[in-house]
């Protein structure tokens, strides 16, 4: 027989956009098979605006630990993608989800949302069809107490780079120790879906930790898209190092335990902070060779300093030639340093520079 249009009201304290905390509402699949979230979310996002287009649902996605699960964590699905990655857009029947509310008002369940023969196959990972890659990036933070979480940052011409309803999902915390995020305004997010991706993007991540005493790392699980081939900067602002995540994920001691969402930016392209390889600046090319900093002008160049990310003078030179070489062994890898060149003709230039 014909399925009729099923309604859920919610209940919230008509603060939706204020304590997002307390506007989350669980619900559940009512029909006897699955349905497709991504056209339950284009119902209720797109059409009636009535929750904020991402679906939390509730599983031991963190690995085993002795033979048992150490915390609770969520699978999170929106039209930027889904964390994990490769989870199939079906819910299967009674199973229960939660979905943010922007208001007071009806959730709808249509039959049209049914997904036919999918009802035993949810969470497994199928094979893409024929489409386009969208250009997505997943990153974990893992701790040295087996703590797990993982963000995924997308690039879409549908998104913008502000709040997005079914692009952007807020973080939801579960029962972790640590948190992962990236942070947009006032807001922490698991999934950050932007607008099309541009080489001088930059996004903020943050961390928060209950625990103190942790090593932590953050790599890069994979990617998709334009971002297969793209640089991957991680900016460690407390330590001053630019570190580039496609070589190695990057490892930090962290003694404390609090909220720290200031403490990264990720960075696309390495020319955005002048961080090119060789740089032409001036008939000036300033470049590193191993270990060594190159400096080839076309005018004589009388004096040459080299500080540290913190203003400090580490080297000092009068080479009194157009083409010099200074050694930057003392230079930490990743690390920020400032070039300052004078010429025989009184000009000066400064370029930044990292060295890998």
């Amino acid at each position: 027989g014909t399925i009729n249009v099923s309604d859920i009201v919610f209940n919230n304290d008509l603060g939706a956009n204020e304590d997002t905390d307390n506007d989350y509402n669980l619900i559940g699949n009512p029909y006897p098979a699955a349905i497709d979230i991504e056209s339950f979310l284009k119902t209720n996002t797109e059409i009636k605006e009535v929750i904020d287009g991402t679906v939390y649902l509730w599983t031991h996605d963190t690995p085993l630990s002795g033979g048992v699960y150490v915390a609770d964590d969520y699978v999170i699905y929106n039209f930027s993608g889904s964390i994990p990655d490769n989870v199939k857009k079906n819910i299967g029947s009674g199973q229960g989800f939660f979905v943010r509310a922007l208001k007071a008002d009806n959730v709808t369940f249509d039959p049209s949302m049914i997904l036919a023969g999918a009802n035993d196959q949810f969470f497994k990972e199928v094979k893409k069809k024929n489409s386009s890659e969208k250009n997505r990036l997943w990153m974990n933070l893992k701790g040295s107490d087996n703590s797990f979480k993982q963000i995924l940052i997308g690039f879409d011409e549908n998104a913008t780079d502000q709040m997005d309803p079914g692009y952007d999902a807020l973080y939801l915390k579960g029962n972790q120790p640590i948190s992962f995020y990236s942070v947009l305004g006032e807001r922490k997010l698991s999934i950050q879906g932007l607008g099309p991706f541009h080489e001088d993007k930059m996004v903020k991540i943050g961390f928060d930790s209950e625990v103190e005493g942790l090593e932590m790392t953050i790599e890069i699980d994979h990617k998709k898209g334009l971002l297969k081939d793209q640089d991957i900067l991680l900016f460690d602002h407390d330590n001053d190092i630019i570190h580039d995540l496609n070589i190695a994920p990057y490892t930090f001691y962290f003694n404390g335990k609090g909220a720290f969402r200031d403490r990264f930016s990720l960075l696309f392209y390495k020319a955005v902070l002048g961080l090119d390889e060789e740089i032409s600046v001036k008939d000036v090319k300033i470049y590193m060779k191993d270990q060594i900093l190159v400096v080839d002008a076309q005018n004589i160049i009388q004096q040459v300093k080299v500080y540290d990310a913190l203003g400090r003078l580490i080297q000092k030179r009068h080479p009194q030639s157009t083409y010099s070489e200074l050694n930057l062994d003392q230079v930490r890898p990743g690390s920020f340093f400032v070039v300052e060149l004078i010429d025989e003709m009184g000009a000066i230039l400064n370029r930044k520079m990292i060295k890998y």
